[in-house]
C-alpha cells in the first residue's frame, strides 16, 4: 500500500496565493461531505493490540464527530496486517 500527505491547500484569488492553515479550514463549512457507509470504507491497522486501541479510538472519535459535521460514519472494514 502506498500512502501520500497531501500538502497545505492554497488559493489563488486576485493574483496572489492564499494558503489555508488548519485553523482556517476547521471555519469552513463542508460543502460535499463524503460519507463512509458501511462496507465502502476500510480501516486498516497492525497486528497489536495497542494499535488497534488507537485504530478503534480514531474511529469513534470520528463517529462522535459526524453528526456535528452532518456526514455518516458507518462501521468500517478492518484489516488486521
Amino acid at each position: 500500500m502506498t500512502t501520500n500527505v497531501l500538502s497545505t491547500p492554497q488559493m489563488l484569488a486576485q493574483n496572489q496565493i492564499i494558503r489555508c492553515d488548519e485553523n482556517t479550514l476547521r471555519k469552513l463549512p463542508i460543502t460535499k461531505a463524503a460519507h463512509l457507509l458501511a462496507g465502502e470504507w476500510i480501516m486498516v491497522y497492525e497486528n497489536s493490540q495497542r494499535v488497534y486501541d488507537v485504530a478503534n479510538n480514531i474511529y469513534n472519535d470520528m463517529v462522535k464527530a459526524s453528526n456535528q459535521l452532518k456526514i455518516k460514519v458507518e462501521e468500517p472494514h478492518w484489516i488486521e496486517l
